[in-house]
């Protein structure tokens, strides 16, 4: 019985494989500390990694048909079979990660729906439609600030417009700038989700 996810139907560029496995970056914890404790050493996540790398896949292929014109990008199953090849993702997680980061909203889109072969394999979907790539999927490859970032960035940018304000005195100017470093650093040891209710206005930062 042959496989939807067989050998067969692998296609492999070497360029192209090159220039994706750039989007397969290593984790650095806080302060680059690795898995082990020790600085600078990288923790190694494959089953983010692998996410992460065919999300980036999706929208660099997404950004070449918005380049054409064209409103969407239609990804055949076949197309997620080549990707996962060309990332080498075995290519039934390959279509897995696809139907979860349909499933997780990192993508906004269609699920085409499932079908039998001839030969009685089944095919998880037909192929997937990407209109565009959510905030959180734009979070998830790094294009967009997480929560904590676009906090401390807005405190960034409060510290410079009081420092180059001259109609306040220098004791104004120095309590006000006090205060924001103050936050940033209370910023850095907030949670994803502390950091978003904090953006939101939802709760106070002290």
């Amino acid at each position: 019985m042959l496989s939807p996810y067989g050998s067969g139907r692998a296609t492999y560029r070497a360029g192209a494989r090159a220039k994706l496995m750039g989007s397969r970056r290593a984790y650095r914890g806080p302060g680059g500390v690795g898995s082990s404790g020790k600085k600078g050493e990288a923790m190694s996540y494959p089953a983010f990694d692998n996410q992460r790398a065919m999300l980036d896949a999706i929208n660099r292929r997404l950004k070449e048909s918005q380049g054409r014109g064209e409103l969407a990008l239609d990804l055949w199953f076949h197309d997620v079979l080549n990707t996962a090849d060309e990332l080498s993702i075995p290519q039934a997680e390959g279509a897995a990660i696809v139907q979860r980061l349909y499933r997780e909203e990192f993508l906004e889109g269609k699920l085409g729906q499932g079908y039998k072969q001839g030969s009685g394999a089944s095919v998880p979907f037909s192929r997937l439609k990407v209109e565009y790539l959510t905030s959180k999927g734009m979070q998830e490859i790094g294009e967009f600030p997480d929560p904590q970032q676009r906090l401390i960035l807005g405190f960034d940018a409060a510290l410079r417009t009081i420092r180059q304000d001259n109609s306040i005195s220098e004791e104004e100017k120095k309590r006000k700038i006090d205060w924001f470093e103050e936050a940033k650093f209370v910023a850095r040891t907030l949670t994803i989700d502390a950091a978003k209710a904090v953006f939101r206005g939802d709760v106070p930062i002290f």
